[in-house]
């Protein structure tokens, strides 16, 4: 697959995995479970060190945004948003 911009694919590796409650899941939206599904493989990997997720922006009281997650991969950020 090739990308307009001079991005590198994160290829993850195969897994499964069991939905259950050991896994902590909060919100069972699709969207909500996408992410915390993402989230959760992506911290189980020793080249990614996390730094947050669903972090608000704010300008005063109002919410003028979010990011989706935040994090190191082999000492390169990254900001991850997921549609």
């Amino acid at each position: 697959m090739t990308f307009p911009f001079d991005y590198e694919q994160l290829i993850l590796q195969p897994f499964t995995v069991n939905f259950d409650e050991s896994l902590g899941i909060k919100n069972k939206r699709l969207g909500k479970l996408v992410e915390e599904y993402v989230f959760y493989h992506l911290k189980q990997s020793k080249s990614i060190t996390w730094l947050a997720e669903n972090l608000q922006i704010q300008n005063i009281k109002l919410t003028v945004g979010e990011l989706d997650a935040l994090f190191y991969t082999n000492e390169t950020p990254v900001h991850l948003e997921i549609d």
